[in-house]
């Protein structure tokens, strides 16, 4: 029974396997490239499966490049500047209740200031990423590439020489690099005090990120700042010579920090003195002491701004001047160029920074202009 039963399936599987290749050889040319469906009484042709190296969208890249995107360039994301603080005017109500809807209008407006700088932070990771992979794209064979686990600053420079970003990446990478530091202490800070901790942040202002000031605390820094400069300005410090700054080199040249420390080096202390109180790179404290700080934490503070306004001109001019500046930008930008912005009208403002960024343009970056600049008002 046993050898009747094999050979009756052997004849069966031999006969299917004609069947199957008889149908197979009848199956039209055009038909070929389609495969069926488990449901024969159906039988409808479905596409094949597509190649395994097919390029399709990635849903990450799409999400980071809304995360990154800006209608100007000149002007980064809103989430690097302050949220609005709508605070409660006083009706009819009784106090203690306006005291409430006070310190909720404080707790929103922090916790929104935190968003921001977590905001920030991811689009400032994901433009690093896409910064990196351009800058290996353009590198040598034998080059080594940048490690996008590296921080912003250890390829900033060559990122803006070699113009793979505009200014307002630039903007959300620089200050994302001040805020996020002080994230952690001053998140701590909010759940502490909550809507109490505007009666803190006066006496720490450098601790709080950018996105968590308030705009008393914002018009307060800038009072002190110009209070300082009206009085560096005051104290009759001499003007470099002409051939005492050396401004030999290649257009942009302040752009690279070797080339900065070589045009500072010939200023005197007093004059280094100067530029930190102009630039507002020292600490205020050091005013209350009645103490100068140490020429070493003058020289690199006034060494990374004037490099930083130098990289900030530069893609100003790329992207084709002010003119699309926001009145929110204009501000800030007037501001870190020791330009006083308290009470003047935007005209004004406008035609100040104009009048620095053609300086800068025709002396090309060389240093020359922006030194002049400071100490002239």
């Amino acid at each position: 029974m046993t050898t009747r039963y094999s050979s009756s399936c052997l004849t069966a599987c031999s006969r299917f396997q004609y069947f199957q290749y008889a149908h197979v050889q009848h199956i039209p040319a055009h038909s070929r490239q389609y495969t069926f469906t488990k449901n024969a009484s159906k039988n409808k042709p479905t596409q094949p499966p597509p190649p395994r190296f097919a390029l399709t969208p990635n849903p990450a890249n799409e999400k980071d490049t809304a995360l990154t995107k800006t209608s100007s360039a000149v002007n980064p994301l809103p989430t690097t500047r302050p949220p609005p603080l709508d605070l409660p005017t006083r009706g009819k109500e009784a106090y203690p209740i306006y005291l409430y809807r006070t310190g909720r209008a404080y707790g929103t407006f922090y916790k929104d200031g935190l968003k921001n700088v977590w905001h920030n932070h991811k689009a400032a990771s994901a433009l690093k990423k896409r910064i990196v992979a351009a800058l290996n794209a353009r590198k040598p064979d034998l080059a080594p590439p940048v490690s996008a686990s590296k921080t912003w600053s250890a390829f900033r420079d060559e990122a803006v020489q070699r113009r793979v970003l505009n200014r307002a990446e630039f903007q959300l990478l620089e200050r994302n690099a001040r805020d996020i530091g002080k994230l952690p202490l001053f998140g701590l800070l909010v759940l502490l005090f909550g809507e109490w901790l505007p009666l803190l942040v006066p006496f720490i202002p450098n601790r709080v990120p950018g996105t968590c000031r308030i705009p008393k605390q914002v018009r307060g820094m800038r009072e002190k700042s110009e209070a300082r400069r009206k009085w560096s300005f005051r104290s009759g410090v001499a003007e470099p010579a002409a051939g005492q700054v050396a401004v030999e080199g290649g257009k942009w040249r302040m752009t690279d920090e070797a080339n900065v420390r070589e045009v500072l080096k010939s200023l005197g202390s007093e004059q280094l003195m100067h530029l930190s109180c102009v630039l507002n790179q020292h600490s205020s404290v050091w005013d209350r002491i009645q103490l100068t700080p140490p020429a070493g934490l003058i020289r690199r503070g006034v060494c990374a701004r004037v490099q930083y306004l130098a990289l900030d001109d530069f893609l100003i001019v790329e992207a084709g001047g002010i003119k699309n500046l926001s009145s929110d930008e204009l501000i800030i930008a007037c501001e870190e160029r020791g330009i006083d912005v308290l009470g003047k009208p935007e005209d004004k403002l406008k035609t100040e920074l104009q009048a620095w960024i053609k300086k800068q343009e025709n002396d090309e970056g060389r240093g020359w202009a922006m030194i002049e600049m400071l100490f002239k008002r």
